[in-house]
């Protein structure tokens, strides 16, 4: 948005803060305090029309404006059936945002979400063995976006809600990224199987496993590719 002369991310990042925007599921969403940006996860990413400033760094659009549009399409998105089935698994819409936002960095490409999304529904079906998800995407928020945007110790703040890697059970305290369509139909229809953990080559080749000794194994197998 800034660099296209739609507004200043600044301006953009100050109304995400302060401005209460009225639609009726960001009633929903936990606001804590927890999270670094309440509305991540809802920026919908799509194709949209933005009116342009004439002059670098001008404002072309108001930045309410902006995220209005993206929240609008977001609740368009978010239909009566996506909220039947997230009922139907026993979890908040919110909850699968989460989900499907993990599912988006974590799969290389959308032929293995649903695949990452059984991985994830699977641990967090069966909590006393897996109390954690694993999921380095969840820490590397933190690490590689956070610190960025607010500073490494402010940031640093953050990790215990958000590392799934090794401390946080169950899922994050909010969405790493705003997943598409694809992600959150994913998080919605995981795929029917037995694996608890997964690994990808430099190439984006996904290992799955069942079994800890298979995924050492599977793991194996990636520095093998690596070296290749």
């Amino acid at each position: 948005l800034a660099a296209n002369d739609v507004c200043p991310e600044e301006y953009l990042y100050d109304a995400l803060a302060k401005v209460e925007f009225d639609y009726g599921f960001v009633n929903t969403i936990p606001n804590d305090g927890s999270r670094a940006y309440y509305l991540e996860g809802y920026m919908f990413p799509d194709t949209y029309d933005f009116f342009v400033s004439d002059k670098a760094g001008g404002i072309g659009e108001n930045p309410n404006s902006v995220i209005r549009k993206f929240l609008a399409n977001y609740e368009t998105k978010w239909s009566e059936v996506y909220e039947k089935r997230a009922q139907e698994l026993g979890y908040t819409m919110d909850e699968i945002i989460i989900i499907a936002s993990i599912i988006q960095k974590e799969a290389a490409d959308q032929s293995q979400m649903a695949d990452v999304s059984s991985v994830i529904h699977n641990r967090l079906n069966n909590r006393s063995s897996y109390p954690t998800l694993g999921c380095d995407s969840t820490k590397k928020y933190v690490t590689n976006y956070l610190a960025k945007e607010l500073g490494a110790a402010k940031a640093n703040t953050y990790m215990s809600g958000y590392d799934t890697n090794s401390t946080r059970a169950g899922l994050p305290t909010g969405p790493i990224c705003n997943p598409g369509a694809a992600a959150i139909e994913a998080a919605l229809n995981p795929s029917d199987t037995n694996y608890f953990y997964f690994c990808h080559n430099e190439k984006g080749k996904i290992y799955l496993a069942s079994t800890y000794s298979q995924f050492q194994a599977n793991w194996a197998q990636v520095l093998k590719d690596n070296e290749g």
